[in-house]
């Protein structure tokens, strides 16, 4: 009996997931690895849905992040990106990112400190502001639920959104708060494909309170995966 269950809710996501599309397309190619990329989410069902999604950057792939729980990442963090997949045609094997962070003299990390804690302060006073607004106790809880509500799509039924973003494969930003990055390390003499993907557990809605929830009652939650067409470059 579980066994089945199981097989249909698996089915059921899945269904959900096809009814759900991502387009990529590169708009401009800038440099080696930078591009500007126009991404097209559209709702093919008959259903209003809620897709969250950070529109203002990337993921990159490592096995454990592309789905994990927001629950066990700490924040700041786009954990709400599309991960980026890069694929070697020849082995068919997908790469994994590699974490880096900039190498900046002694003066310039002072400085980049110094915008960093000014920009986190202005941040805290913004979750505290919203804190007190949403009445929620707990600042982390806060934290993410404000993340969550400012990076939702509300995407009605055979709607699609569009939007346009640059992005550099070897400077993938975690967060405008660190200098740590992702990149991905690429042969000049091998072709490659990449992909977007979105990965939406349902835990994640347990952070919007009772009455976010109520103001949202005619979408339906998005859970699971879309995956984007391939594009081939070198």
């Amino acid at each position: 009996m579980n066994k089945c269950l199981i097989i249909f809710f698996t089915f059921f996501i899945n269904l959900i997931s096809s009814q759900v599309n991502l387009n990529v397309v590169i708009l401009k190619k800038n440099s080696s690895g930078q591009y500007v990329l126009g991404i097209t989410v559209t709702n093919e069902s008959k259903n209003n849905y809620i897709i969250p999604i950070d529109t203002t950057g990337f993921k990159a792939y490592y096995p454990s992040e592309v789905c994990s729980k927001i629950e066990n990442t700490d924040y700041p963090y786009k954990y709400l990106g599309p991960s980026i997949i890069i694929k070697d045609i020849n082995t068919d094997k997908y790469l994994e990112a590699n974490p880096a962070a900039f190498d900046v003299n002694e003066k310039m990390a002072i400085e980049i400190e110094k915008k960093i804690d000014s920009s986190l302060q202005k941040k805290k006073s913004i979750i505290d502001i919203w804190r007190s607004k949403e009445k929620i106790e707990n600042y982390k809880s806060a934290e993410k639920n404000h993340y969550l509500m400012t990076n939702i799509i509300l995407l009605k039924a055979k709607h699609s959104f569009t939007y346009e973003i640059q992005m550099d494969i070897f400077d993938i930003r975690r967060s405008e708060f660190s200098l740590n990055h992702d990149k991905y390390i690429l042969d000049e003499d091998k072709s490659y494909d990449f992909s977007l993907l979105i990965c939406i557990d349902r835990i994640l809605y347990n952070y919007l309170t009772s009455t976010q929830k109520k103001k949202l009652k005619n979408y339906k939650f998005f859970e699971g995966k879309i995956i984007s067409n391939n594009i081939s470059f070198k």
